[in-house]
């Protein structure tokens, strides 16, 4: 289980020292650890990294109204508007945001900025030059409820998203190499139709039985 979106200033900016601590001072975080990894001592760094592990990769997200459709269950359809959507998706968007989960698991340098002298992606990992600006593709699954947009959270809503695709893009040496244009700056032409079309269909990502989950409500 990965330290870094613990420890990242961007996102929840806090030390696996910090985490613990706040663990064992709660009674009923403490008894549910005992009652898992038994033993009698505090919580550790090993058991609360298996136990984040083992809660991340039970999340799973299978039943939007497109999981519906896809799997022709009775009465499961999409709109004329959401099927262009999905065309649209597939043809423009589908290279990253591939296969049922909408990612290829990719690292990708989107044209956000032009150079990165702090925030500089996958290359904080990797220590790669080639690798400046890359960021992890997201799912779009559920993509609706989840602004704001991109690792620094800069863009609010959707549309400022496609906004950015469209033609606010900008060249860096490690720019995907399927955003550049020829003859032109980068970006994804979209239409007002695409545009729309676009975001109904990401509308039906939205999986309404995964996010009203009580055991989530919980955690």
């Amino acid at each position: 289980m990965p330290l870094a979106p613990i420890t990242n200033p961007l996102e929840m900016d806090e030390t696996l020292d910090n985490v613990l601590g706040k663990l064992n001072a709660d009674a009923e975080y403490r008894r549910r650890f005992t009652q898992v990894f038994g033993g009698s001592g505090p919580i550790d760094s090993y058991q609360f990294l298996r136990a984040l592990a083992q809660f991340t990769a039970s999340l799973t997200s299978s039943n939007s109204r497109y999981d519906h459709y896809v799997r022709h269950e009775a009465g499961a359809s999409l709109t004329d508007v959401e099927l262009r959507g999905l065309a649209v998706l597939r043809q423009k968007c589908g290279n990253c945001h591939a296969g049922e989960l909408f990612t290829d698991e990719s690292f990708r340098n989107n044209g956000l900025d032009r150079s990165f002298p702090q925030d500089s992606g996958r290359a904080h990992i990797t220590r790669s030059s080639h690798d400046a600006g890359r960021f992890k593709v997201p799912s779009l699954r559920n993509v609706a409820l989840t602004a704001p947009y991109m690792h620094d959270g800069r863009f609010n809503t959707l549309p400022e998203v496609l906004d950015h695709y469209n033609h606010g893009m900008v060249e860096s040496s490690t720019l995907d190499p399927q955003l550049r244009r020829a003859g032109q700056g980068p970006g994804i032409a979209l239409s007002v139709e695409e545009r729309q079309s676009l975001l109904s269909f990401l509308a039906a990502l939205t999986d309404e039985q995964f996010i009203k989950d009580p055991q989530l409500a919980e955690q």
